[in-house]
């Protein structure tokens, strides 16, 4: 029973069909939902998951956030939210379809809370810290970290589906435009431009056909090098974002690639297209963590370290120019008032 009725969900939502947000779902979200839903209602150990009761999925959720349910590694769950949403939509899917046979279901998901969310803690890095990564990693390694910043891209999802063929170069500008496709993409497609990885992509990808994987590297592999690699640059040390570089994660990089581009982006609809979000709680995440207040400062809109050194000569310089102005003026002032004054003398003479 439980079998047959998860698989008509999957094909309604690979249609989009008795959804409560409209368009089919992707092949990713699908894998997600199929993975999620399988697991909550096998845990819950009800034979007929329709015969389930408010009590029973209260119960339920209840320990997994407690902890009294835990994760394959021994681990309390830390996304609990996540899959009180994933059963809420399951069984107002289900809801739907009976009404279509007019049979009413009660919802049995209404005593869950969904009201708050505390956003996971995660490894935070500056472009500098990345620099200094970047420095000791191998070719291979290094224009993953640099796309992965620059672009804010999710992984291993998006990231994983990536092909030659989505990296156009623009001649008149110097830099490749990503096109992150709708068939893959989290919430929807979108072209983005690569502002800083270009110049080693140009040479990645120069003699790769379009129909080629871009990301062909062991996940595993990848993730471990990451750990090892921040972790002998920068130290085992706990970030602003909660967690140690020990900790890091490929998706941390789209967490730090987000407070990279914030203080840059000067209209929010832009910032949110880039990193594929329809909604600003995650501008206010972000905007929090960094400190920001409501106005920008002159320090806020710095690229780097080197923009901000170039910056700070810059305004010495000036300064120093301004001091000699004023001395100028100064020293001009003085000679005008003498003049003035010799004036006075030869007009009482005469």
């Amino acid at each position: 029973i439980n079998k047959n009725l998860v698989l008509n969900y999957l094909e309604d939502m690979e249609l989009g069909y008795n959804v409560g947000r409209k368009g089919k779902r992707t092949a990713i979200r699908l894998n997600t939902l199929r993975q999620r839903i399988v697991w909550i209602i096998e845990s819950m150990e009800i034979d007929d998951i329709t015969k389930a009761t408010r009590k029973n999925v209260l119960v339920f959720f209840n320990n997994m956030q407690d902890g009294k349910i835990l994760t394959h590694t021994g681990k309390q769950y830390k996304s609990t939210l996540d899959y009180i949403n994933i059963f809420k939509a399951f069984w107002h899917w289900y809801q739907r379809t009976q009404r279509e046979i007019n049979r009413e279901v009660q919802d049995i998901t209404i005593d869950l809370d969904t009201s708050t969310r505390k956003e996971s803690d995660f490894v935070y890095f500056e472009i500098d810290d990345l620099k200094k990564v970047i420095n000791h990693a191998k070719y291979e390694y290094r224009v993953m970290m640099w796309l992965l910043f620059d672009s804010g891209i999710r992984s291993p999802t998006e990231l994983a589906s990536l092909r030659v063929a989505d990296f156009h170069y623009l001649k008149d500008k110097g830099i490749y435009e990503l096109d992150i496709r709708d068939e893959y993409a989290k919430t929807f497609g979108r072209r983005i431009k690569l502002v800083l990885s270009s110049d080693i992509l140009k040479d990645y990808l120069k003699d790769k056909k379009d129909n080629v994987l871009f990301f062909n590297i062991d996940w595993i592999s990848f993730t471990r090098y990451l750990k090892r690699i921040f972790v002998k640059t920068l130290g085992d040390r706990r970030t602003k974002g909660g967690k140690s570089f020990k900790e890091i994660r490929a998706y941390d990089f789209r967490h730090s690639s987000a407070c990279y581009w914030l203080i840059r982006y000067k209209n929010e609809s832009a910032f949110k297209y880039r990193f594929g979000w329809k909604e600003n709680k995650m501008i206010h995440y972000y905007t929090n963590l960094l400190g920001m207040s409501d106005t920008i400062t002159q320090e806020d809109i710095l690229i780097d370290s080197d923009a901000k050194s170039k910056l700070e000569k810059e305004l010495e310089i000036q300064k120093k120019n301004t001091l000699l102005m004023e001395e100028k003026f100064e020293a001009e002032r003085v000679e005008m008032k003498l003049q003035m004054k010799q004036l006075k003398k030869d007009i009482m003479k005469d």
